[in-house]
């Protein structure tokens, strides 16, 4: 696994993708995953252990130009004693009808998980596929979206399907299929409580200025404050996240004491209501909504 010292590397999260979906490795690569992995095992052990035919094992594994599904790749690192992030980067294409090169800008990443958690209309894997959908505030916001595609997977905006009506962004399964590697909750695993990976420590600026710039970090005039709100169907796993959240803030200095309410049985919110700390999520870490930053603006009196 990749060590969380090395900040050009991190943990994979290995079991949340879709254990089908292909990928192309380079040549080198995927010559010494086949050929080390054959030295301590055989095509029968490795077609048994992936679930995949012995048939299409042995076809995939002898044909250098097929891509190979995750879960093959993944026992064959594991025979091999090669590691995942070693192995990841060495991807030169993903995907089901079109085939992408991750960049692995990781600032990026961050940047998407936060838009991922706070506001994906859907984020749902299949065993060869994943959706993933995100909504936006306004065409500010939805620039940001399209710079991180372009510095995630060389994309334009031309590859993403953008319906301005209802503001939603259809992004493709790569997108999907990189975060939940990088760590990324499904919706429904958000719910429950997500557990932030340590490497967004590192991105923490990145990953809280798309996160609050989502649907969950509401204005409340009426209150002369803000709102983060929270659905959850395990409130205990819900309220660790918090905490870890708040980790996050306090490692780009805001110091973030509000306590979690209860609004009904399965919504707890955060309100946020002193100055110094509205002003930091302003100026300090920033929204990337022109309507967010106009909406926290007034409640600051500017």
């Amino acid at each position: 696994m990749a060590s969380d010292e090395d900040p050009t590397r991190i943990e994979l999260s290995i079991n949340k993708a879709p254990p089908l979906y292909p990928l192309k490795l380079s040549l080198e690569m995927r010559q010494e995953l086949v050929v080390r992995s054959l030295r301590v095992s055989n095509y029968i052990k490795i077609a048994k252990e992936t679930g995949i035919s012995l048939a299409k094992v042995m076809k995939i594994m002898s044909t250098p130009s097929s891509p190979m599904p995750l879960i093959l790749v993944l026992k064959l690192a594991e025979l091999a004693r090669i590691d995942l992030w070693d192995v990841l980067r060495s991807v030169e294409g993903m995907g089901i009808r079109k085939f992408l090169k991750p960049n692995f800008d990781l600032g990026a990443a961050a940047s998407f998980i936060g838009y991922a958690v706070s506001s994906s209309s859907k984020f749902k894997v299949g065993k060869g596929n994943v959706t993933i959908s995100l909504r936006y505030d306004d065409d500010f916001q939805l620039s940001h979206i399209i710079d991180l595609s372009r510095r995630l997977f060389n994309i334009e905006a031309s590859d993403l399907s953008i319906n301005r009506r209802e503001r939603k962004v259809y992004l493709l399964s790569q997108f999907g299929v990189i975060l939940l590697l990088f760590g990324a909750p499904t919706k429904r695993e958000f719910y429950d409580g997500w557990e932030v990976p340590y490497w967004l420590d590192r991105y923490s600026p990145q990953f809280l200025k798309a996160f609050q710039s989502g649907r969950l970090f509401r204005s409340v005039p009426s209150r002369r404050c803000a709102r983060f709100y929270f659905k959850t169907f395990n409130m205990e796993g819900m309220l660790k996240f918090i905490e870890r959240l708040k980790e996050l803030y306090a490692r780009v200095g805001v110091s973030m004491e509000e306590r979690p309410r209860l609004l009904s049985d399965n919504i707890i919110y955060i309100e946020i209501c002193r100055r110094a700390v509205l002003e930091a999520l302003l100026y300090s870490i920033g929204f990337t909504s022109q309507r967010k930053i106009r909406e926290i603006s007034q409640l600051l009196g500017r």
